[in-house]
C-alpha cells in the first residue's frame, strides 16, 4: 500500500483523556514474533513455528509554540517507566480513524538539541500486550 508517510502519525494519548500529544517529525512501529526452532536433525531445512510475539515503536516529536498547556504537561511526564496509550493511524476530528491502537511502557527519552535544529524529543516504547 502506498502511502504518503505524513498521514499516518504516531500519538500518545493520555490515560483517560483524549490529549494527544502532537508535533511529530517521524515515527516506526515494529511488530516481531519470536520465532522458534522446531526443525529436528533429519531435517535438511530448518523449520520454525510462531512463538511470542511483541511490539515496539518510538517516535520524535516537538512541541511548537501553539501546543496548550495539557500537552506540555504531559510530553514533560513521560520518563522511563510510564504506561501510555498509543494510536497509530490518522485523526479525523480528533477521532481514531483507520488504524492501531495498545498500551505500552516508556523504554526510554531522549533529547536533541543539534545547533541550528529545532530541540527534539524521542520517546522509545516497548508494546504491553496487543
Amino acid at each position: 500500500m502506498a502511502e504518503n508517510g505524513n498521514k499516518r502519525k504516531l500519538y500518545l494519548v493520555e490515560s483517560n483523556s483524549t490529549t494527544y500529544v502532537v508535533g511529530q517529525t517521524s515515527g516506526n512501529l515494529s511488530m516481531n514474533d519470536e520465532l522458534l526452532n522446531s526443525s529436528d536433525k533429519m531435517d535438511e531445512w530448518e523449520r520454525y513455528i510462531s512463538g511470542q510475539k511483541a511490539w515496539s515503536a518510538s517516535v520524535t516529536l516537538n512541541l511548537s509554540n501553539n501546543a496548550n498547556d495539557k500537552q506540555v504537561a504531559f510530553i514533560k511526564a513521560l520518563v522511563a517507566g510510564t504506561p501510555v496509550n498509543i494510536f497509530v493511524g490518522e485523526l479525523k476530528n480528533d477521532k481514531q480513524r483507520d488504524g492501531v491502537a495498545g498500551s505500552a511502557m516508556v523504554a526510554s527519552v531522549e533529547d536533541t538539541f543539534d545547533k541550528g535544529a529545532l530541540a527534539a524529543r524521542t520517546v522509545n516504547l516497548t508494546g504491553n500486550g496487543q
